[in-house]
Protein backbone atom coordinates (compact mmCIF):
# COMPACT_ATOMS: atom_id res chain seq x y z
CA UNK A 1 0.00 0.00 0.00
CA UNK A 2 1.33 3.24 -0.83
CA UNK A 3 1.43 5.43 1.98
CA UNK A 4 3.46 8.91 -0.07
CA UNK A 5 2.69 9.60 -3.40
CA UNK A 6 4.55 12.33 -5.15
CA UNK A 7 2.78 13.35 -8.56
CA UNK A 8 4.52 15.14 -11.53
CA UNK A 9 5.86 17.76 -8.92
CA UNK A 10 7.37 20.69 -10.30
CA UNK A 11 8.66 23.33 -8.05
CA UNK A 12 10.49 26.61 -8.26
CA UNK A 13 12.42 28.57 -5.78
CA UNK A 14 12.67 32.03 -6.64
CA UNK A 15 13.86 31.33 -10.27
CA UNK A 16 15.79 28.02 -10.28
CA UNK A 17 13.62 24.93 -10.67
CA UNK A 18 14.21 22.64 -8.43
CA UNK A 19 11.96 19.57 -9.42
CA UNK A 20 10.16 19.32 -12.95
CA UNK A 21 7.25 16.50 -13.07
CA UNK A 22 9.43 14.54 -10.35
CA UNK A 23 6.87 11.40 -9.26
CA UNK A 24 7.63 8.66 -6.65
CA UNK A 25 5.89 6.01 -4.54
CA UNK A 26 6.87 5.28 -1.19
CA UNK A 27 4.73 1.90 0.35
CA UNK A 28 4.71 1.36 3.98
CA UNK A 29 7.10 -0.91 5.81
CA UNK A 30 9.96 0.74 4.04
CA UNK A 31 13.20 2.83 4.45
CA UNK A 32 14.15 5.11 1.59
CA UNK A 33 17.60 7.38 1.60
CA UNK A 34 17.36 10.44 0.05
CA UNK A 35 20.61 11.16 -1.74
CA UNK A 36 22.35 14.31 -3.74
CA UNK A 37 24.75 16.60 -3.18
CA UNK A 38 24.10 19.83 -0.93
CA UNK A 39 22.14 22.39 -2.67
CA UNK A 40 20.13 20.28 -5.37
CA UNK A 41 16.66 19.97 -3.11
CA UNK A 42 16.89 17.35 -0.72
CA UNK A 43 15.33 19.38 1.99
CA UNK A 44 13.46 21.73 -0.14
CA UNK A 45 11.77 18.19 -1.41
CA UNK A 46 10.72 17.09 2.74
CA UNK A 47 9.36 20.85 3.40
CA UNK A 48 7.03 20.43 0.40
CA UNK A 49 5.54 17.01 1.39
CA UNK A 50 5.14 18.77 5.02
CA UNK A 51 3.74 22.14 3.23
CA UNK A 52 6.18 24.62 4.65
CA UNK A 53 6.84 25.11 1.26
CA UNK A 54 3.88 24.75 -1.29
CA UNK A 55 4.19 23.98 -5.47
CA UNK A 56 1.87 25.11 -7.96
CA UNK A 57 2.45 21.94 -10.60
CA UNK A 58 1.86 18.07 -9.21
CA UNK A 59 0.64 16.36 -6.14
CA UNK A 60 1.56 14.84 -2.69
CA UNK A 61 -0.42 12.88 -1.13
CA UNK A 62 -0.69 10.34 2.07
CA UNK A 63 -2.47 7.39 2.27
CA UNK A 64 -4.44 9.12 -0.85
CA UNK A 65 -5.17 12.48 0.81
CA UNK A 66 -4.18 15.75 0.00
CA UNK A 67 -3.40 18.53 2.71
CA UNK A 68 -5.98 20.59 1.58
CA UNK A 69 -8.46 17.73 1.70
CA UNK A 70 -7.59 17.15 5.68
CA UNK A 71 -4.89 19.62 7.06
CA UNK A 72 -5.18 18.14 10.78
CA UNK A 73 -5.19 14.30 9.32
CA UNK A 74 -2.73 15.17 6.46
CA UNK A 75 0.01 16.93 9.28
CA UNK A 76 -0.01 13.98 12.24
CA UNK A 77 0.29 11.43 9.35
CA UNK A 78 4.04 12.84 9.06
CA UNK A 79 6.31 13.36 11.57
CA UNK A 80 9.50 15.58 11.00
CA UNK A 81 11.94 17.89 13.10
CA UNK A 82 14.55 18.81 11.58
CA UNK A 83 17.60 19.09 14.28
CA UNK A 84 18.19 19.30 17.58
CA UNK A 85 18.37 22.62 17.48
CA UNK A 86 14.66 22.65 17.66
CA UNK A 87 14.22 21.23 20.95
CA UNK A 88 13.11 23.26 23.88
CA UNK A 89 16.22 23.79 26.32
CA UNK A 90 14.08 23.90 29.23
CA UNK A 91 12.23 21.20 29.10
CA UNK A 92 13.30 17.70 30.14
CA UNK A 93 13.83 14.50 27.22
CA UNK A 94 10.87 12.50 29.17
CA UNK A 95 8.47 16.57 28.67
CA UNK A 96 9.09 16.63 25.17
CA UNK A 97 8.18 12.72 24.63
CA UNK A 98 4.83 13.46 26.27
CA UNK A 99 4.39 16.49 24.67
CA UNK A 100 4.54 14.73 21.21
CA UNK A 101 2.94 11.80 22.23
CA UNK A 102 -0.13 14.37 23.42
CA UNK A 103 -0.04 16.69 20.44
CA UNK A 104 -0.29 13.42 17.51
CA UNK A 105 -2.25 11.77 19.96
CA UNK A 106 0.33 8.57 19.66
CA UNK A 107 -0.44 5.64 22.21
CA UNK A 108 3.56 5.21 22.03
CA UNK A 109 4.96 3.31 24.66
CA UNK A 110 7.17 6.07 26.17
CA UNK A 111 8.81 4.09 28.83
CA UNK A 112 10.11 1.13 26.05
CA UNK A 113 11.56 4.08 23.88
CA UNK A 114 13.88 5.25 26.21
CA UNK A 115 14.53 1.70 26.95
CA UNK A 116 15.34 0.74 23.55
CA UNK A 117 17.30 3.74 22.96
CA UNK A 118 19.02 3.34 26.50
CA UNK A 119 18.06 7.13 27.39
CA UNK A 120 17.06 6.32 30.94
CA UNK A 121 20.05 8.02 32.71
CA UNK A 122 18.80 11.25 31.41
CA UNK A 123 15.18 10.94 30.90
CA UNK A 124 14.57 13.91 33.44
CA UNK A 125 17.85 15.63 32.25
CA UNK A 126 16.48 19.25 30.50
CA UNK A 127 18.11 19.22 26.86
CA UNK A 128 20.55 22.67 27.87
CA UNK A 129 22.26 20.04 30.19
CA UNK A 130 22.54 17.36 27.14
CA UNK A 131 25.46 16.12 24.64
CA UNK A 132 24.56 16.17 21.15
CA UNK A 133 24.39 12.48 21.04
CA UNK A 134 21.81 12.20 23.94
CA UNK A 135 19.81 15.34 21.90
CA UNK A 136 20.13 12.83 18.81
CA UNK A 137 18.71 10.05 20.74
CA UNK A 138 15.88 12.65 21.74
CA UNK A 139 14.94 13.67 18.30
CA UNK A 140 14.57 10.22 17.06
CA UNK A 141 12.73 8.83 20.05
CA UNK A 142 10.32 12.12 18.74
CA UNK A 143 9.58 10.45 15.49
CA UNK A 144 8.47 7.27 17.25
CA UNK A 145 6.69 8.86 19.98
CA UNK A 146 4.32 10.60 17.43
CA UNK A 147 2.85 7.09 16.07
CA UNK A 148 2.78 8.85 12.70
CA UNK A 149 2.99 6.80 10.02
CA UNK A 150 5.33 8.71 7.74
CA UNK A 151 8.48 9.67 9.41
CA UNK A 152 10.65 12.16 7.46
CA UNK A 153 14.32 12.67 9.02
CA UNK A 154 17.14 14.80 7.84
CA UNK A 155 21.27 13.24 9.20
CA UNK A 156 19.76 11.36 11.34
CA UNK A 157 23.19 9.84 12.29
CA UNK A 158 24.40 13.35 13.16
CA UNK A 159 26.49 13.57 16.18
CA UNK A 160 26.50 9.34 16.90
CA UNK A 161 29.18 7.37 17.94
CA UNK A 162 29.41 4.14 15.57
CA UNK A 163 27.33 1.64 18.65
CA UNK A 164 24.66 4.43 18.75
CA UNK A 165 24.40 4.40 14.69
CA UNK A 166 23.91 0.93 15.06
CA UNK A 167 21.78 1.12 17.62
CA UNK A 168 19.27 4.27 15.81
CA UNK A 169 19.61 1.86 12.73
CA UNK A 170 17.99 -0.75 14.64
CA UNK A 171 15.82 0.99 16.10
CA UNK A 172 14.57 2.39 12.68
CA UNK A 173 14.46 -1.12 11.36
CA UNK A 174 11.75 -2.17 13.67
CA UNK A 175 9.71 1.22 13.01
CA UNK A 176 9.95 -0.14 9.16
CA UNK A 177 9.06 -4.00 10.19
CA UNK A 178 5.63 -2.14 12.19
CA UNK A 179 4.46 -0.52 9.11
CA UNK A 180 6.20 3.11 8.96
CA UNK A 181 7.20 4.95 5.45
CA UNK A 182 11.17 5.84 6.95
CA UNK A 183 12.42 8.68 4.49
CA UNK A 184 15.62 10.05 5.24
CA UNK A 185 18.56 12.12 3.66
CA UNK A 186 21.86 11.60 4.50
CA UNK A 187 25.26 11.85 3.21
CA UNK A 188 26.06 8.43 5.22
CA UNK A 189 26.05 6.19 2.22
CA UNK A 190 27.50 3.19 4.06
CA UNK A 191 24.80 3.47 6.96
CA UNK A 192 22.31 3.98 4.03
CA UNK A 193 23.29 0.74 2.24
CA UNK A 194 23.28 -1.41 5.17
CA UNK A 195 19.59 0.12 6.32
CA UNK A 196 17.83 1.17 3.05
CA UNK A 197 15.32 -0.80 0.76
CA UNK A 198 15.94 1.72 -1.41
CA UNK A 199 18.00 4.87 -2.38
CA UNK A 200 16.48 7.88 -4.21
CA UNK A 201 18.87 10.38 -6.06
CA UNK A 202 17.78 13.77 -7.15
CA UNK A 203 19.71 14.04 -10.68
CA UNK A 204 18.17 16.84 -13.40
CA UNK A 205 15.11 17.63 -11.37
CA UNK A 206 13.82 14.26 -11.03
CA UNK A 207 13.90 11.09 -8.83
CA UNK A 208 16.43 8.49 -9.85
CA UNK A 209 15.04 5.11 -7.43
CA UNK A 210 16.92 1.95 -7.09
CA UNK A 211 17.30 -0.84 -4.73
CA UNK A 212 19.86 -0.20 -2.50
CA UNK A 213 20.65 -3.85 -1.84
CA UNK A 214 21.68 -3.90 -6.06
CA UNK A 215 23.72 -0.99 -6.62
CA UNK A 216 27.18 0.32 -4.75
CA UNK A 217 25.67 3.55 -3.49
CA UNK A 218 28.83 5.41 -3.79
CA UNK A 219 29.80 4.57 -7.38
CA UNK A 220 26.32 5.28 -8.49
CA UNK A 221 26.36 8.91 -6.50
CA UNK A 222 29.91 9.46 -8.26
CA UNK A 223 28.26 8.45 -11.80
CA UNK A 224 25.42 10.83 -11.36
CA UNK A 225 27.73 13.66 -9.61
CA UNK A 226 30.93 13.69 -11.11
CA UNK A 227 30.70 17.15 -12.02
CA UNK A 228 29.96 18.38 -8.50
CA UNK A 229 32.48 16.04 -7.16
CA UNK A 230 35.56 17.65 -9.43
Amino acid sequence: MAKLSINNLSFFYKEKEILKNASLTLDEGTITGLIAPNGTGKTTFIKLIINLLTSKQGEILIDGRKYKENREKYLKSIFFLPSSENLYIHLTVMEHLQYVKKIWGSSADLSGIIRELRMGDYQNKKIKTLSLGMKQHLLIALYAASGASVLLLDEPMNSLDPTSVKLVSNFLKRLKNEGKTILFSSHNLVNLAEVCDKAIYIKEKQFSVFHSQEIDLQETYNDFYEEEIE
